[in-house]
């Protein structure tokens, strides 16, 4: 279930950034605290 949510943030993001709606550091820094949660991160590096 969790997964599945993370990738569909992530291609929720990228497909904002692939339409110019979101400026590349704001995506960094989305990413980064995606990743910096421990939940998150135990279900992307699976």
């Amino acid at each position: 279930m969790e997964e599945e949510i993370n990738k569909k943030v992530e291609e929720n993001i990228k497909s904002l950034l692939a339409s110019g709606q979101l400026f590349p550091k704001t995506v960094l820094n989305m990413l980064a605290d995606f990743h910096s949660n421990p939940q998150t991160k135990k279900a992307i590096h699976h």
